[in-house]
């Protein structure tokens, strides 16, 4: 689970791992919004909110649809989950009071309005920007998950290199916050554990911002993806 640049690092992985995946990846909605529901806060509210209460918030938030809260991480049995926590790093909250909800929206830099209007209804909604998920959320958020599946989890995190040339250049302050706390998350766990990606790339290997990374980059994720795997399950995978 998480955005879709995690497409290539799945074209690395060998056909017999890549056959048993199943995979929930972001995507466009009918109004033309990347539909990011692989926050940490979208599982929260996949489980919290009722049906009908989704159709309602669905219907009337333009950036996102009813496909936001689906997920099958909670209702099957897999033996590994993988989830990119990227979006935890990277977006602001938005609460909107006529809903009672907070909402994950947005990129680097890319700030929703306090008032935005809906393409569905023709009328503006009130929101107001919460900022970044709180340190303490995040973890409430990471625990959520852990106390919902037998599931081994592999959390993905992401770099925190300082480096000017790494746009945002700030970014890698609030990737620090939230690896330190995923750090000390997963030592407390053992059900779950990190594809640690500082250990494997640095800012030499990003593209655009610090979240997206070089093919070859991809390639050296999968290679250690397949080796948590195999330790987890104790099969060798060709």
């Amino acid at each position: 689970r998480g955005g879709c640049d995690l497409e290539q690092l799945v074209d690395f992985l060998p056909p017999d791992i890549k056959s048993l995946f199943e995979y929930e990846f972001n995507y466009v909605n009918d109004h033309n919004f990347n539909v990011h529901r692989d926050h940490t806060n979208y599982l929260q509210l996949s489980e919290s909110l009722s049906n009908s209460k989704k159709k309602l918030i669905a219907d009337n938030i333009p950036f996102i649809d009813s496909n936001v809260f689906s997920t099958n991480i909670f209702e099957k049995k897999y033996d590994v989950l993988v989830i990119s926590l990227l979006m935890d790093f990277t977006q602001n909250l938005y609460y909107f009071p006529e809903f009672d909800v907070v909402i994950p929206f947005g990129d680097y830099g890319n700030i929703l309005q306090d008032k935005i209007k809906s393409k569905t209804h023709n009328k503006f909604l009130n929101c107001f920007n919460l900022g970044m998920l709180s340190l303490e959320d995040f973890e409430r958020n990471l625990n959520f998950i852990r106390q919902r599946t037998n599931s081994h989890i592999i959390f993905i995190n992401g770099l925190d290199e300082q480096d000017s040339f790494i746009p945002p250049n700030d970014s890698y302050i609030s990737h620090t916050c939230y690896n330190q706390i995923l750090d000390k998350f997963s030592q407390m766990h053992d059900n779950v554990s990190v594809l640690d990606v500082r250990n494997i790339l640095s800012h030499n290997d990003t593209t655009n911002n610090i979240r997206h990374y070089t093919r070859k980059s991809y390639l050296l994720m999968a290679q250690n993806l397949k080796s948590k795997i195999e330790n987890h399950i104790n099969i060798q995978f060709e």
